[in-house]
């Protein structure tokens, strides 16, 4: 079952390797355990994301693959 739909600002590589610090964060270790905790729980309760700095529809849903994780996103369906 589908729960709440999250918003999630990343970049491409902090899916592949979510422990990657990056500038943007003000607490770059509050930053990474905030992005692994959003990212299982997402994952584990099939919530959808709206994702942000992505080159593909940005709405879709986190798969764990590896280390990291996957974006999947929905196809966009359009109104006729």
């Amino acid at each position: 079952m589908r729960s709440h739909l999250r918003s999630i600002q990343v970049c491409n590589g902090q899916f592949d390797k979510p422990r990657l610090e990056v500038a943007f964060d003000t607490d770059a270790k509050l930053g990474v355990a905030s992005r692994m905790k959003l990212f299982d729980m997402s994952t584990a309760n099939k919530i959808s994301a709206l994702v942000f700095h992505v080159a593909r529809p940005g709405i879709g849903n986190l798969a764990k693959a590896g280390d990291g994780y996957r974006y999947v996103p929905v196809p966009m369906q359009l109104a006729d």
